[in-house]
């Protein structure tokens, strides 16, 4: 994780990307003062996707890349050091876009405090 904050904090794409690289340099780009790029939390499942891929692309082999429209169609496990099952995740596209989309709604309303 250190070696990512380093590259991610120093620019440097000049070597492959280290674990958790797209990560870091993802959380650097959403909570930078810079305004010279755009840093604005995603207010679409698009957006979200999107980031995603952003924090995770490299990370994932092609086995594990989401196999829905936008997100991941079939059930999906984490699993301990044994390979038991430690938590579900939910189980289909329809269901992850009903709730992420509650989450967006949440985000973008003025009358939350």
């Amino acid at each position: 994780m250190a070696e990512a904050l380093d590259t991610a904090t120093h620019n440097d794409n000049s070597t492959p990307p280290k674990r958790f690289h797209e990560m870091v340099s993802t959380f650097k780009l959403l909570i930078q003062k810079d305004d010279s790029q755009d840093s604005e939390f995603p207010q679409t499942l698009e957006g979200l996707r999107a980031l995603y891929d952003q924090l995770l692309g490299a990370e994932l082999t092609k086995d594990n890349q989401p196999d829905g429209e936008l997100f991941r169609a079939g059930p999906v496990y984490i699993t301990d050091g044994s390979n038991s099952a430690v938590h579900k995740g939910v189980y289909g596209e329809d269901e992850i876009k009903s709730r992420l989309s509650v989450m967006l709604d949440a985000s973008t309303d003025d009358s939350r405090p």
